[in-house]
């Protein structure tokens, strides 16, 4: 076993990322940090292989009591220049159950997650899956920085990830040859920032019918989103629901909720369902993918970044496939931004911003696939039959 994946070599970089943590910072403010967290323990055991060997408890004590962890460096951005552009991926060692059984330890290890990365000279820091949720969007880190005046700017992802994700949805509307006026579209987790910006974005694209679902006690949220929609567009059909059963009824569904564990299960999707599945983890059960495959599911954002090494396994199709929401931080970073981006509530001005910042990075869609296979073309083909055979 190589060194870097034994257990004294995870305690010796923990030890020094915490010494970098508690000395003043000393390097300057020129590189940009992405905090990302285990899905589950497989993610950690991926990286570290040691958590095989051990009990699953002795693994999630280990997760709770350890604190963030520099996980690898990011390589390949270049500043406009031509100067590369240093980055790390910044470990928050705790599991979505681990966060939302002790919401308080999950804030206080993202915040020193940030504070590590300032130390290491981020001047923009990205949060990557649960982090934005459990920080109110990014809002807790900045009110953090402010007492503490601490300058760095904080992103958590959702401009550049809304906008991916509804591209998703355009090209299967398209290769599926789906009627904008007819095609109905279901939002599990609506209420959420990236549910209700990429509803709106969609029904400003034309998509007139919309089922909108999350769970009850958001309801005035989904009843104010719905009278937002109907003055964007007073001709649109859109309902609310409080059951993912009812994805049944939709042609598409994006899944973007902040669970900690998968929402959708088999039963849940009719034959020739397209789901578009955000969340991290993931909201779809994985047996939908091993069993189903009259159904298509589709990780709904990626993004495909030429020259980019994160140097970590994201079990992704490509080496240069990121998530979009790191694909959001090192578009700010490229564009020498240093102050706050996409925090709390969606700003849809930013979203038109990084669109032309990734443009010039060259950043695309990445290709069709998800957590367990990549989609050929005739997968697609084979759920466009049995969608065609159904009508």
């Amino acid at each position: 076993m190589k060194l870097k994946k034994t257990f004294p070599f995870l305690i010796m970089m923990a030890s020094c990322d915490l010494i970098v943590r508690l000395l003043p910072q000393m390097r300057k403010q020129e590189r940009f940090a992405f905090l990302v967290h285990p899905r589950s323990s497989y993610d950690a055991a991926n990286k570290y292989p040691f958590f095989n060997l051990l009990p699953q408890k002795i693994v999630n004590f280990i997760l709770k009591y350890l604190w963030p962890i520099t996980a690898s460096k990011i390589e390949g951005l270049k500043s406009k220049d031509n100067k590369p552009i240093r980055g790390w991926l910044i470990g928050v060692p705790l599991t979505p159950r681990q966060m939302t059984e002790d919401r308080n330890l999950a804030r206080k290890r993202i915040i020193q997650a940030a504070e590590l990365a300032v130390k290491k000279g981020a001047k923009i820091i990205g949060l990557g899956a649960l982090n934005a949720s459990f920080t109110r969007g990014g809002l807790d880190i900045v009110d953090y920085f402010s007492k503490k005046n601490i300058k760095a700017g904080i992103t958590n992802g959702k401009s550049y990830t809304s906008w991916i994700v509804t591209r998703n949805v355009m090209e299967m509307i398209k290769i599926f040859g789906f009627d904008l006026k007819f095609v109905k579209i279901a939002v599990v987790g609506a209420a959420g920032s990236i549910g209700s910006a990429c509803a709106h974005i969609l029904l400003k694209e034309g998509v007139k019918n919309m089922l909108l679902i999350d769970t009850e006690r958001k309801k005035d949220s989904l009843e104010c989103l719905v009278n937002d929609f109907f003055n964007l567009s007073p001709e649109i059909s859109i309902k609310i629901s409080y059951k993912i059963s009812d994805v049944k009824k939709s042609d598409i569904i994006i899944a973007a909720t902040n669970a900690p564990e998968a929402k959708i299960k088999s039963e849940d999707l009719r034959s020739g369902s397209i789901v578009i599945d955000d969340a991290q983890p993931s909201d779809v059960d994985p047996e939908i993918i091993k069993t189903r495959n009259d159904v298509l599911v589709i990780e709904g954002g990626l993004i495909h970044a030429p020259g980019i090494n994160p140097h970590i396994n994201f079990g992704l199709k490509h080496k240069e496939d990121i998530y979009c929401c790191l694909g959001e931080t090192m578009a700010l970073a490229y564009a020498d931004y240093d102050k706050n981006f996409s925090i709390g509530k969606l700003d849809f001005s930013s979203i038109n911003t990084i669109i032309n910042i990734a443009q010039e990075l060259e950043f695309r869609l990445a290709e069709f696939q998800n957590f367990q296979k990549v989609i050929s073309p005739e997968d697609i083909e084979r759920v466009k039959c049995i969608k065609n055979a159904l009508k």
